[in-house]
C-alpha cells in the first residue's frame, strides 16, 4: 500500500491521495451503495451508550 501511496502522491500530488480517500473512506451513499451491492458492506452497533455508561458513569 505504500508503495502505491508514494506513487500517487508522486504522479498527482496531495490532491490525488485526497480523492483516493475520498473514493475509498469517505461513508458517501454511493460508496455505501458500491459496498452493499458487492456484499462488502457492514453495518455493527457499537452499543456506545452502554460502553460510555460502562466506562465513565458518572458521565451521564
Amino acid at each position: 500500500m505504500h508503495d502505491m501511496f508514494v506513487m500517487l502522491e508522486g504522479t498527482e500530488g496531495t490532491d490525488g491521495l485526497r480523492r483516493f480517500f475520498d473514493d475509498v473512506a469517505v461513508g458517501s451513499p454511493e460508496l455505501q451503495s458500491r459496498l452493499k451491492n458487492n456484499d462488502l458492506l457492514r453495518k455493527i452497533d457499537l452499543d456506545l451508550d452502554a460502553k460510555l455508561a460502562r466506562h465513565f458513569p458518572n458521565f451521564t
